[in-house]
C-alpha cells in the first residue's frame, strides 16, 4: 500500500485550497480542483501528467523529474518546447479524455494530474481499485493558477520552488491588476477574440473568456450563455458565432490567437519566425465582408500572438499584452515584453521575437 490516503467526501468549494503548509513531519492535506480532499503522509516520488498547461506547471515548481508519463497532445503541442520529453517519457494516451488507465496503472505513479476537461471522474474509478489518487489541477484557468502552483509544489515537496514561482508570477502581474483597479467599469473596452477558427470565439467558462476579464477587458459574447446555446456550434474555448455579431458589436479592440501562418504551419512550438510573419497573418485575418467599417481594424486596435504566447504560463503573459493593448494610456510603465523574457529564461530557453504583433 502506498503512503497516500484519499479523505472521501467534497470540500464543498471547486477551486484548490491548500489546507496545510506541511513541513513533511505532518501530513500533506490539499483539495483540488474538483473539491476532493486528499492525504499523502510524504511528498510523492512520480506522477502522471496530463493536460499541457499541466506539465508545464511542473516544470516551474521543479518537478518535471517526477513525471512518469505523459499525454500526447503535451509532446506534440510543444515538441522543441518539450526538448524531447516524448522520448524520455512514457506516453499514457492521446489526452486527459483518451486515457490509457492500463500503462498507468503498469507505471504504478503515486498520483495522476489531470484536468476537469477530461474524463476525470471515469478515470477516478478506474484507478480507485489500484490505490492511485486523481487529482483534478486547472492549470488554464488563470484566476485560480496560484492555488494550483501551490498544490503541486506541496504534493510534490517543492513547495518553495512553488512560493518562489507564484512570487515571480504575482510581481509581474502586480501592474495589471493595481491598475485596473482605477478603470471604471463603464470606461472598460470591449474585445473580440477568435481562437482556433475564422468566427470562432470565447464564451464564459473558458480560460480564454477568464483571460480576456483579467485583463480589464469585456468580452463581447461575454453574455452568451454555453448551456443554453446550441453546443453543436463548438464549445466554450472556440464557439462559432454569426459574423454578423462581430460587425454589430463593432469591438474596441480585436484580438487574433495565431496558431499557424503561412511560413509556419504550427505555431504551438519554439519556432523561429520570419520577420513581418505575423503583422502578414494580421493583414489577411481582418480581410473579411464588412471588417473595414469595424472601429478596431479603421484604428488598428487589432493585435495577435501565437498560441504559444496565449498559452505560457496559464495565460499570465497573455494577460499583461492585452492590458497593455487596451489601456495604454494606464499602463505605460508595464512592459509585457521583459515578463515574456524572464519567464522564458525561468523556465530555460531563450527569448523569443517576434511572438506578438499590431495591424499594420
Amino acid at each position: 500500500m502506498k503512503n497516500k490516503k484519499l479523505l472521501l467526501g467534497i470540500a464543498g468549494c471547486a477551486l484548490v485550497t491548500i489546507m496545510s503548509c506541511p513541513a513533511y513531519a505532518e501530513d500533506i492535506k490539499v483539495v483540488d480542483g474538483d473539491g476532493m480532499e486528499y492525504t499523502f503522509t510524504e511528498p510523492i516520488k512520480s506522477a502522471v501528467v496530463y493536460d499541457r498547461y499541466n506539465t508545464e506547471l511542473f516544470r516551474a515548481v521543479g518537478a518535471a523529474d517526477l513525471m512518469v508519463g505523459v499525454d500526447q497532445n503535451a509532446v506534440d503541442t510543444y515538441p522543441q518546447y518539450w526538448d524531447g520529453v516524448g522520448k524520455t517519457l512514457d506516453i499514457v494516451g492521446q489526452n486527459c479524455t483518451d486515457f490509457n488507465v492500463e500503462k498507468i496503472v503498469t507505471l504504478n505513479p503515486d498520483a495522476v494530474f489531470t484536468s476537469s476537461l477530461g474524463e476525470y471522474e471515469n478515470m477516478r474509478e478506474q484507478l480507485a481499485d489500484f490505490d492511485i489518487p486523481v487529482l483534478v489541477v486547472n492549470a488554464w484557468i488563470p484566476s485560480e493558477y496560484y492555488d494550483y502552483i501551490q498544490l503541486v509544489g506541496d504534493v510534490t515537496g517543492n513547495s518553495e520552488q512553488a512560493e518562489e514561482y507564484i512570487d515571480f508570477c504575482k510581481s509581474a502581474m502586480e501592474t495589471v491588476t493595481t491598475g485596473l483597479e482605477n478603470i471604471p467599469e463603464e470606461e472598460r473596452k470591449t474585445v473580440y477574440f477568435e481562437n482556433n477558427g475564422e468566427n470562432k470565439t470565447c464564451l464564459p467558462g473558458s480560460g480564454w473568456n477568464d483571460m480576456i476579464v483579467s485583463a480589464g477587458g469585456i468580452n463581447i459574447f461575454g453574455d452568451l450563455d454555453y448551456e443554453t446555446a446550441d453546443q453543436t456550434k463548438g464549445n466554450t474555448s472556440a464557439y462559432e458565432i454569426d459574423p454578423e455579431a462581430i460587425l454589430d458589436a463593432n469591438p474596441d479592440v480585436i484580438i487574433d490567437n495565431i496558431y499557424s501562418t503561412k511560413v509556419h504551419g504550427e505555431l504551438e512550438a519554439v519556432v523561429d519566425l520570419e520577420e513581418g510573419e505575423l503583422e502578414d497573418e494580421l493583414a489577411s485575418f481582418v480581410d473579411r465582408a464588412g471588417w473595414d467599417e469595424l472601429t478596431a481594424v479603421k484604428d488598428k486596435q487589432v493585435y495577435g500572438f501565437t498560441s504559444f504566447v496565449g498559452n505560457a504560463n496559464s495565460k499570465l503573459i497573455a494577460i499583461n499584452y492585452i492590458a497593455k493593448w487596451l489601456y495604454p494610456e494606464k499602463f505605460e510603465e508595464l512592459d509585457p515584453d521583459a515578463f515574456f523574457s524572464q519567464w522564458c529564461e525561468y523556465m530555460g530557453f531563450d527569448q523569443l521575437e517576434g511572438y506578438v504583433a499590431q495591424l499594420q
